[in-house]
């Protein structure tokens, strides 16, 4: 069997993770996910919750983040194509306040890998039927650990490939990078 392999994004732990595609005349087959294939890796963990969101097109969702239970998620485009973006939030992190962004679409199968104490978002182009986005996470999600760091911070400066989003009212009325360090950050 092919191995999984994954690729380093250079903030953190986070990295694209390109697990094999097994096909033959009826058609394909992939491991979403399989912890055996990735020892002793950040990403070999157990998954508390598993979701799966249809995203319309133009519209952003995040930048999100679980404080101070932190949270690790697994993303894939199960249909359609979204611009991913990830921000390193971890106090004291080298890369802290840098971000990167990678398309993920269900053609090309990859996956990402964010680690816990990371923003994470991502937007459809618009055009299409939109998107079907499955994650993982782990922990569970907590509703009153939600934090939502603002999508056009201009500290961030993140190049979107969509102009006037659709966004939620949370979405909207999210913090600025310095907002949100600053709540980050131990108290004394």
């Amino acid at each position: 069997m092919p191995p999984w392999t994954h690729e380093p994004l250079g903030l953190g732990t986070a990295a694209l993770l390109h697990p094999p595609r097994f096909a033959d005349a009826r058609g394909s087959l992939v491991e979403v996910w399989n912890p055996d294939r990735l020892p002793n890796t950040p990403m070999c963990r157990t998954w508390a919750q598993t979701n799966l969101t249809h995203t319309v097109p133009g519209a952003l969702r995040g930048l999100h983040l679980q404080h101070p239970t932190a949270q690790h998620k697994l993303v894939r485009v199960v249909s359609g194509r979204i611009w991913d973006v990830i921000v390193d939030l971890v106090p004291g992190s080298p890369s802290h306040g840098r971000w990167t962004g990678r398309w993920l679409s269900a053609e090309s199968g990859l996956q990402l890998y964010v680690p816990a104490g990371f923003a994470h978002g991502f937007c459809v182009p618009r055009g299409g039927d939109g998107a079907q986005v499955l994650y993982m996470l782990d922990p569970a999600y907590r509703p009153d650990n939600g934090l939502v760091l603002r999508w056009d911070s201009p500290a961030l400066a993140i190049d979107w490939p969509v102009t006037h989003p659709i966004l939620s009212d949370r979405d909207a009325a999210g913090l600025s990078l310095a907002e949100l360090t600053q709540r980050l950050e131990p108290t004394p």
